[in-house]
């Protein structure tokens, strides 16, 4: 059976994928995004039960692609979402 995951854990996983493969900090992405650095790790650490999007969008940015780049992966594939 595949994994299945929230919206939320999605998103922290992709975050935490492109950290790594980018090579930057959870602070330069904060940075980057013009975010605090609170809410990139509320949303790592899964402690909301939503994210907005356009703090998605403003993450995105950060990475340096847009959001529909940000959510090609297959994080977000419809088969792996709890509803």
């Amino acid at each position: 059976m595949k994994e299945k995951y929230t919206t939320v854990k999605a998103v922290a996983l992709r975050i935490t994928e492109l950290l790594r493969s980018q090579d930057i900090t959870q602070y330069e992405l904060a940075k980057r995004a013009d975010l605090p650095d609170a809410i990139i790790s509320y949303i790592l650490n899964e402690r909301n039960n939503t994210c907005k999007l356009n703090i998605v969008e403003k993450i995105a940015s950060g990475f340096g692609m847009s959001l529909s780049q940000f959510f090609d992966s297959p994080f977000f594939e419809h088969d792996k979402f709890i509803i």
